[in-house]
């Protein structure tokens, strides 16, 4: 996949993030490199990567699912398993 594609998915991902109204839920989606390899991270959590590419491939289009989909669904994934861990606290 191509650099600039990458980069303006997350772009774009982000700027949906900044019209939340509730600052507090403003997590930015982030791309890292190292010049080899690309990742997107959210809440420090890798959910895509250049090396390990995961997204549904369709033999019949030769296209990989596409990455804005595919990373709504990574951070919503990440954002469900933090609930799961998240503490009960007993009502007095």
């Amino acid at each position: 996949m191509e650099l600039d594609a990458i980069l303006s998915v997350v772009e774009e991902l982000n700027l949906e993030i900044d019209q939340y109204e509730d600052i507090s839920l403003r997590q930015k989606i982030e791309f890292i490199s190292d010049g080899y390899t690309c990742t997107i991270s959210f809440l420090n959590f890798d959910i895509w990567s250049s090396i390990d590419d995961d997204r549904d491939f369709d033999e019949l289009t030769n296209e990989y699912e596409h990455l804005n989909s595919f990373l709504k669904i990574r951070c919503n994934a990440v954002i469900e398993q933090l609930q799961k861990q998240k503490f009960v606290f007993a009502q007095p």
